[in-house]
């Protein structure tokens, strides 16, 4: 009976999201990409969803919280292949490079956070790993999109493509 409460609560919170942002400095983006690994030979593909609250007209807070997942044909100094699994919490700041006035703006963001990983390599699965990682990213935002690139936790270049679910 409680989880029914919930659930109605968490449906009203979700709806009326939209309404808060429009009074608020709040913007919330679901993104999906590609994973490249620098030194490692592998691709990926990562989901997640992407806070913002501004505090300046140049600068807010930023989160991330994604799931990303890897095959890795070949690591760097063992050659094993494998996959691997990762989970983020990032939490840091945004700058912009232009005031909210203006319809198209660019930003750089530095996060840091906890990062759980696991993976396989050559069959074996490893310990999975409860871990500080970061992000930096470089984006551009036309209207209601989000388009940016960057490198996250462990040698992850990431391509990222968004759009703001409040708009």
């Amino acid at each position: 009976m409680k989880k029914h409460y919930f659930f109605v609560v968490l449906l009203f919170v979700l709806l009326s999201l939209p309404a808060y942002s429009q009074t608020t400095k709040f913007s919330l983006h679901a993104n999906a990409g590609t994973l490249l690994k620098v030194l490692d030979s592998g691709i990926g593909f990562h989901a997640g969803i992407q806070p913002h609250y501004a505090i300046w007209k140049y600068f807010g807070i930023d989160g991330l919280f994604n799931c990303s997942y890897t095959i890795i044909k070949a690591k760097f100094i063992s050659g094993q292949s494998g996959h691997e699994a990762n989970i983020n919490m990032f939490l840091g700041g945004r700058v912009y490079f232009a005031p909210p006035e203006h319809k198209n703006r660019a930003f750089v963001n530095l996060l840091i956070g906890p990062r759980y990983h696991t993976e396989t390599l050559g069959g074996t699965a490893r310990t999975p790993v409860l871990e500080t990682a970061g992000s930096f990213g470089v984006y551009y935002q036309p209207s209601r999109f989000l388009v940016g690139a960057g490198i996250e936790s462990k040698g992850h270049l990431f391509f990222r493509f968004g759009v703001n679910v409040l708009q």
